[in-house]
Parts: structure tokens; sequence; C-alpha cells
């Protein structure tokens, strides 16, 4: 039953970064439709977690984001470097159920190369596709490396893993996700 249960994950996991991967190269923006992004990172790895555990009711917590962006590529030069990004941000009047959406206002990805860009970013939209709900936000890169350039950034969670976390006794206290990230 575990192997069972593990082979399911890995092909979840398998069809949720397809998902991502077509994202990034295809839907992510009108740049990104056009072959002119200037970077994809399409199998990210993200994970929120809320202090206090979200609830039905709204309330005031912290949240603390950890994104691993992976492999990332340069379109024209196929180049490949990696990213990391962290935050502890307030989430003013949050629930269970506006978990997907929360964005840190502002947040400095961290290059291997040791250059940052600072994205702003705000939330767009949320999407169900099947067993997965894929959530985007929108936003200039306003410091350092592709200053200028719009980011897209999607996390794409397991709708039920949310569902779930929601209805646990002490809430939801942490959430992960596959994040893409395309900039334009």
């Amino acid at each position: 039953m575990k192997t069972r249960s593990m082979g399911h994950a890995s092909s979840l996991r398998g069809k949720v970064t397809g998902l991502l991967v077509a994202f990034v190269l295809a839907g992510g923006s009108t740049a990104a439709q056009a072959g002119g992004s200037l970077l994809a990172c399409p199998t990210g790895v993200g994970e929120m977690r809320f202090t206090p555990a979200l609830r039905g009711a709204p309330q005031d917590a912290n949240v603390s984001t950890v994104i691993n962006y992976g492999s990332c590529w340069a379109r024209r030069s196929l180049v490949r470097i990696s990213a990391t990004a962290s935050s502890e941000d307030p989430f003013l009047g949050a629930t269970c159920g506006t978990a997907q959406t929360h964005v840190p206002k502002q947040f400095t990805l961290t290059w291997d190369t040791g250059e940052t860009s600072l994205l702003t970013l705000v939330y767009e939209r949320t999407e169900m596709q099947g067993t997965t709900t894929v959530v985007t936000f929108r936003g200039p890169v306003t410091e350092g490396r592709f200053k200028g350039a719009l980011a897209t950034q999607a996390w794409a969670y397991s709708t039920l893993d949310m569902v779930n976390g929601c209805l646990l006794v002490g809430g939801l206290a942490r959430t992960s996700a596959l994040v893409a990230l395309a900039i334009d």
C-alpha cells in the first residue's frame, strides 16, 4: 500500500511538473507565448508556514515563505542557473481559503551567481485544473538582475492536500507547492 501511495504521489508530481513546464514555456505571459522570455524556472518547490495556523475565520497571521527555483535557464543562451527566495510577511485577515493567494509584497531572489532580483508581485488569478489548483502572480523586477522585466510566478497545489489541511483540528499550519517562474 505504501508503494501504491508513493506511486500516486509521483504520478501527480509528474503531471503537475508537466503543467508548470507548459505554463512557463507557452502560457505564462504574452512574451512567453511569443518565445521572448528572458528566463524560465519551471520546476521549483515552495513552502509557506502560517503562524498561527489558518482557520475559516479571518485572523492576522505571519507567513514564512521559502522557494527553491531549482534549474532555470536563459531562453536565448540556454545557460542554466538556480535561485532561492525567502521572506517573512504579515498576512492580515487571513483565512484557510485565502492561503493560496498570499504573496509577499516584495521578495528577493538570490541567484547562484551571487546576483539578486527584487520582485514585486500581485495576485492575478486561480485556476482549477483537475486535482490541481494553479495560482498565478505577476509583477515587475524592480531591482537587480533583470530589472525592468515582468515576472510571472505560478504555484501548483494539490487541491485535496489544501482541503485536507484546512479540515485539520489545528488549522492549516503549512502548505507546499511546485513553483514555476518566467521572467520576460
